[in-house]
């Protein structure tokens, strides 16, 4: 596959951590296992982990934050390991923790470097969360192989056959789904982080001032609307006898519930009643 179109890279993505550019994106996939730890995605969200938990640190050395910070430190670069390693569960944690620092650390002090640095990072998380989604579809589609950023090929013979338009198109259109699909979850998961940032701040204002009970809130509402959404979308893409279907399943199912519940009362519950009732007679 061959690269794409190169295009001029801008500092503006850095600020609007969300946007990510398709040459840089499919470039690290392409390169994933011969980039420089600072070209990588990944190797550039380890270097600002260590950058920030070294700040971190020196501010406890120098008594300017408290001891507790350390661990907070000591936690965040074991997570940093787990983003270099490609784990995308890692990327939205790191995701989330950096948001809730950022906004703790700028609600106390208003300052617009506190955000200017979140946005930064946030692209460099983001960035390597999208890489290893699109790795990983490539990498179901046969596209590449695991653990390898090399297409997949096969020892050329003597005589080769050129591939028809129609494995092209199906080639192409494959590709194309894998794209999209990859695109579509990557800005979920970036609307995701903006509702947890806005809602955050709602509720740190509403609920006294505690940023971590704020933002737990937060992120159950998020994870709320998301499972919404992703249901959703699932049954927006059934077919009408499907989605019959699945109701009269929901029906037997919400059925069967009934059944059992009228036996747990009928057979375990009114016994027990009954027992507790003579024993309480007995012992008065």
């Amino acid at each position: 596959m061959g690269k794409p179109e190169k295009k001029i890279g801008t500092l503006v993505n850095w600020v609007l951590w969300w946007r990510t550019d398709e040459y840089e994106l499919n470039r690290q996939v392409e390169e994933y296992n011969t980039l420089k730890t600072w070209q990588s995605a990944r190797g550039i969200s380890l270097l600002l982990i260590l950058f920030s938990s070294s700040v971190t640190f020196l501010n406890v050395l120098f008594l300017v934050s408290n001891s507790s910070a350390f661990i907070d430190t000591l936690a965040f670069l074991v997570l940093g390991l787990f983003v270099y390693k490609g784990h995308k569960w890692a990327m939205v944690v790191a995701m989330l923790l950096m948001t809730i620092n950022s906004l703790s650390l700028f609600l106390e002090t208003q300052s617009l470097v506190a955000v200017f640095m979140w946005a930064i990072t946030m692209h460099a998380f983001y960035l390597a969360f999208r890489v290893e989604l699109l790795k990983s579809r490539r990498v179901k589609n046969g596209n590449i192989q695991p653990n390898s950023v090399v297409a997949v090929t096969e020892s050329k013979p003597s005589m080769t056959i050129a591939p028809t338009a129609a494995v092209q198109d199906i080639g192409k259109s494959e590709e194309l789904a894998a794209s999209t699909k990859n695109k579509t979850f990557g800005n979920s998961v970036a609307n995701a982080i903006m509702l947890f940032v806005v809602s955050t701040v709602i509720f740190y204002f509403l609920l006294g001032d505690n940023i971590y009970f704020a933002a737990g809130v937060s992120l159950v509402i998020v994870v709320m609307t998301s499972r919404d959404k992703k249901e959703a979308l699932r049954v927006s893409k059934l077919s009408n006898e499907q989605r019959t279907q699945e109701v009269q399943w929901s029906i037997a199912r919400t059925d069967e519930s009934i059944k059992k519940n009228k036996k747990f009362i009928k057979y375990s519950l009114i016994p027990l009643l009954i027992v507790i009732a003579v024993a309480i007679f007995m012992l008065s």
